[in-house]
């Protein structure tokens, strides 16, 4: 049980200052941790500023604050059409979550797995069977969050970003 009470609702572009603050406190964190993961550009303004206006980013709100954010998409995800080491345990309709990010402020109060079961629940709606999600190989936390909400690792997948191919593991959990 939190300590204090959080709401979810759909990101709006005002939003987008105080998302983007999220992540740079969170690229901080990582550069200290030496995780290599955003340590470009990404996730870009405009990255986000889409996932805003194609009503895919999620913010958690305290008290009015932005504490969180991540987006949540059943379009096609074109890096999980090969996955490297691996399958995918269910090939119907899927869910994505991407750029999971919470305040340094309320790490630690079980926010990130609110995420996950909120984005179960979007997946539900969307009449999915199945909802998926990638991270960094050395990024522990969401490595282990994903194992604590029920998710199972099924191999690696590669983007293209910058003309680099940038690897990342990827998880599934079936609803």
């Amino acid at each position: 049980m939190l300590p204090f009470e959080i709401h979810f609702r759909s990101a709006v572009l005002s939003d987008l200052e105080a998302i983007m603050a999220l992540f740079e406190e969170a690229k901080k964190l990582m550069r200290q941790q030496g995780l290599e993961q955003w340590q470009d550009s990404y996730p870009e303004e405009e990255i986000l500023r889409q996932d805003i206006t194609e009503d895919c980013g999620y913010v958690l709100t305290h008290e009015g604050e932005i504490v969180g954010y991540f987006a949540f998409s059943t379009a096609h995800e074109p890096a999980y059409d090969f996955v490297e080491n691996g399958a995918f345990r269910e090939e119907g309709k899927a869910g994505v979550v991407h750029r999971v990010v919470v305040s340094q402020a309320v790490r630690g109060h079980g926010l990130g797995r609110r995420i996950f079961d909120y984005a179960i629940k979007l997946a539900h709606i969307e009449l999915c069977v199945t909802v998926r999600c990638d991270t960094h190989e050395n990024n522990r936390a969401m490595r282990g969050l994903l194992a604590k909400c029920g998710f199972a690792s099924c191999g690696v997948v590669y983007y293209q970003r910058n003309g680099t191919s940038v690897k990342r593991v990827v998880y599934d959990i079936l609803i």
